[in-house]
């Protein structure tokens, strides 16, 4: 039993209060949840739990006080003697997620080597995601300009987040041992099979976000660069090449790629397939995503759209010019992190690491690939995995919708910047509807203003600083 107060004091208040101390912290100002506590108790227990989950772990990162609040609620009684909280299996889940993510960050083990080190996060489980990874992610890997030309250059280490059973597959299958090779280690964490089996849609993101979480932390450990990777991802060859040029003048270089339909793309890399490798150069992969992008985002490229001046009503959007792809989306992948920039994050909880990258990215010390960086990656997924969203909106309608999903974190200026690949056209043909680049560069900036108009933080004092705070965009 917890210790009140007040002998008046409901039993919850102290850990309410508690929470919502994290809240604040993380906000910079002061944080209450309307109408908690007038709410009923006990049933206002299932609410406190959705409240420090958000804000104690999401926002604040902690994952030893997420677990002290969590086994507090537990202890609580009823003046009958019986629990007072019921958790729900989800509850269950996050929190056997966060005692395994506790454990093992109190448990990495230093790799020794004289070189200087790059690990490459990768989290995959189940025989789909296994079969992936294995014929898709690392026979990219094994192109010319990736895993050559990296472990010429650091000592690699790929950390996988992983079960029994996948780490078996991955440990006897070819494009690992040729790696091996190479002289790339392969550290594994395993996960508890009791926790896969109850992973599903509502708790597959945090379940994402524990691997990269780890894996960075793993970097840090080791004073090592940092580079996350996905199961289900395919690389274009010279990848790491354009990584390893790029790192000389930026510590920080983040990205994102489209989706695609896998039943569309994967039969088209047999052309670029030889024997362990999968080598595509960069301007045919863009465009194949394109010709095969999936359902889930064709409606989220602006070429798309009814007519002109209406958007997609999401936080990301897809321009197609004659002599490129651009993408602009708040949420970026970091594909390099340096060793100094590892060294100095922070110990927490990365819910997902692409919506979280100003909590590592500062300011505007970032690179995002141009047109002339010969580098790309798509992610492919199955034709149902993902729902279809069909709306367009008007700049102010979308500005409102931006704001609600980025609030007053500091991920604007990656939507700002964003990433233009160049594509071939030989093998995506001009579209009819491709829009110039100068027209994309003068919606960009009337988009760009209208978030700054509708900016609901403007003049707000927050906990951290925003970059984008008072500027004024012009079409280049």
């Amino acid at each position: 039993m917890i210790e009140f107060a007040r002998p008046d004091e409901a039993p919850d208040l102290q850990i309410y209060r508690e929470t919502m101390e994290c809240a604040s912290a993380y906000l910079g100002m002061e944080a209450h949840h309307e109408g908690y506590q007038t709410y009923p108790f006990p049933q206002r227990l299932y609410a406190l739990s959705e409240i420090s989950r958000a804000h104690v772990l999401r926002e604040y990162g902690d994952i030893k006080r997420f677990l002290k609040i969590e086994n507090r609620m537990n202890t609580l009684k009823l003046s009958n003697g019986q629990p007072a909280r019921q958790p729900s299996e989800h509850d269950k889940t996050i929190f056997t997620m966060m005692e395994w993510l506790d454990k093992e960050i109190d448990s990495i083990k230093i790799y020794k080597s004289s070189r200087n080190k790059a690990v490459i996060s990768l989290m995959v489980w189940g025989e789909k995601y296994t079969e992936k990874a294995v014929n898709c992610l690392l026979k990219c890997f094994m192109a010319e300009g990736n895993m050559d030309v990296l472990s010429e250059w650091k000592q690699v280490i790929f950390h996988i987040q992983t079960t029994k059973a996948s780490r078996d597959i991955l440990n006897t299958s070819l494009v690992v041992e040729k790696m091996k090779r190479l002289g790339v280690h392969f550290e594994y964490a395993i996960l508890p099979d009791e926790l896969v089996k109850n992973i599903d849609n509502n708790s597959v993101y945090w379940m994402v976000g524990t691997g990269s979480t780890l894996g960075l932390l793993y970097a840090k450990r080791n004073n090592a660069a940092f580079h996350l990777a996905f199961p289900d991802i395919v690389y274009s060859n010279n990848y790491f090449a354009e990584i390893k040029r790029l790192s000389e003048d930026h510590e920080a270089i983040l990205a994102n790629g489209p989706r695609a339909d896998e039943s569309l793309l994967r039969p088209m890399l047999c052309n670029y397939e030889d024997s362990d490798r999968i080598s595509i150069p960069s301007g045919d992969l863009v465009g194949l995503a394109v010709n095969c992008i999936h359902m889930s985002q064709h409606l989220l490229q602006v070429n798309n759209r009814p007519q002109m001046w209406l958007y997609p009503q999401t936080h990301f959007l897809m321009w197609e010019s004659p002599v490129a792809m651009h993408y602009n989306c708040p949420h970026l992948d970091p594909i390099w992190l340096s060793a100094e920039i590892t060294a100095n994050v922070k110990e927490r909880f990365y819910m997902s690491m692409d919506s979280e990258m100003d909590l590592i990215c500062k300011g505007n010390d970032f690179y995002i690939p141009q047109i002339n960086d010969k580098m790309f990656k798509v992610e492919i997924s199955e034709q149902s995995k993902h729902g279809v969203a069909d709306k367009y909106v008007d700049a102010t309608n979308f500005a409102v919708h931006m704001w609600a999903a980025i609030t007053h974190r500091d991920t604007l200026k990656f939507f700002s910047r964003g990433m233009v690949t160049a594509l071939n056209r030989d093998v995506r043909p001009a579209s009819p509807r491709v829009i110039s680049e100068p027209q994309i560069g003068a919606e960009m900036a009337y988009l760009m203003n209208e978030l700054m108009a509708r900016d609901p933080y403007k003049g707000v004092k927050l906990a951290r600083e925003r970059s984008h705070e008072g500027m004024i965009y012009r079409a280049a």
